[in-house]
């Protein structure tokens, strides 16, 4: 896998090739430093992806996005009949202010043209350390390493900006989403609440493990 870095000045169009390539480790690994300079480009099997934070003009796209999911994957994602997004949704998601609150969209070069395949967000908490987060993707897109890619960015991101734990309520019968944070989080809790599993990925020691100051 390799990724360039575009420079500030580039026009937002996919690229035909990469102008400078370098090879990546593989996700998770401290590679994913580059989050901190999104966005970022990368080459994956199904071709190339971007990662880039939301900018307030992408609510018509992230309307688009969500109609394009199946009604399943809008119940695994919202835990509700969804078939749009709300006005309070939306603003969620475009309202970042990159720091407290946070949201990465992933797309996928089609015909030399970006197209929007998912985001993921967080949000803050109050008390400051840990943050309620969340990932999409479009049906079309699951299961090619964007998800992946996408939650390493946004992990990145939240632990640069003091963030020591990501939570998320996820259905107890999303075993695909269980299974894929399990994978990608070294420090998993999972504590169960009715049909619903909250799943707490510790970015950092947790607080109870820090050594006493002095």
């Amino acid at each position: 896998m390799t990724a360039t870095v575009p420079s500030p000045t580039a026009p937002p169009t996919a690229p035909s090739a990469p102008p400078t390539a370098r090879t990546l480790t593989p996700p998770g690994a401290a590679a994913f430093g580059e989050a901190r300079r999104l966005p970022l480009v990368v080459r994956l099997e199904i071709g190339w992806v971007r990662v880039r934070p939301v900018h307030h003009g992408d609510g018509p796209a992230l309307h688009a996005l969500v109609g394009r999911m199946s009604a399943r994957t809008r119940w695994l994602r919202f835990h509700a009949p969804v078939v749009q997004l709300t006005a309070s949704q939306l603003r969620s998601l475009i309202q970042a202010d990159h720091r407290d609150q946070e949201t990465l969209l992933a797309e996928v070069e089609q015909g030399g043209r970006w197209r929007l395949a998912g985001f993921a967000q967080y949000h803050r908490l109050r008390g400051g350390g840990h943050a309620d987060s969340a990932i999409a993707l479009e049906d079309a897109w699951q299961g090619h390493g964007i998800g992946t890619v996408l939650a390493r960015c946004l992990t990145e991101r939240a632990s640069l900006a003091g963030i020591v734990a990501l939570t998320g309520e996820v259905l107890s019968e999303n075993r695909g989403a269980i299974g894929f944070i399990r994978g990608l989080a070294p420090r998993l809790e999972r504590r169960l609440h009715g049909t619903t599993i909250e799943l707490i990925c510790w970015l950092g020691r947790r607080a109870d493990q820090r050594p006493a100051p002095g």
